[in-house]
């Protein structure tokens, strides 16, 4: 599903305006009103982080419609949510490190440039390799 079909969707089961989401976001009518139309190409991480937050739904499906999220990504968080679990049997830090932790660690992933952005995930999937 494309993003905008996705803030349709999301905007149509809340019974919001899109007026509504600004408000409840902090961003900006117009750039809904883009983002609903197709026309906001690649937008933020933060952006869609205070979406997510407004409609109450967890960041990382935004992230995926917004296509931030590919295999290399689903496989860190996988294995960041794998390694917390196991080394941290406190649930409550276990569950803080694999969500918020791994959101904060994927969101600077998604503000480096493409160019560098592969070779930090291949520096962290060793890193995960070598504590196994």
């Amino acid at each position: 599903m494309a993003l905008k079909d996705f803030l349709k969707k999301r905007l149509e089961e809340k019974k919001w305006a899109m007026y509504k989401l600004h408000k409840e976001s902090g961003v900006s009518a117009g750039y809904i009103n883009m983002m609903a139309k197709g026309n906001a190409e690649n937008p933020s991480p933060d952006k869609l982080k205070k979406i997510a937050k407004a409609f109450g739904d967890p960041y990382e499906i935004w992230l995926e419609q917004a296509g931030y999220l590919n295999p290399d990504t689903e496989e860190i968080r996988k294995a960041f949510k794998l390694k917390f679990g196991i080394l941290f049997k406190d649930d409550a830090v276990a569950t803080i490190l694999t969500t918020d932790g791994v959101s904060e660690i994927l969101e600077g992933l998604y503000n480096l440039p493409e160019t560098k952005r592969g070779p930090v995930i291949g520096a962290i999937k060793t890193i995960i390799k070598s504590v196994e």
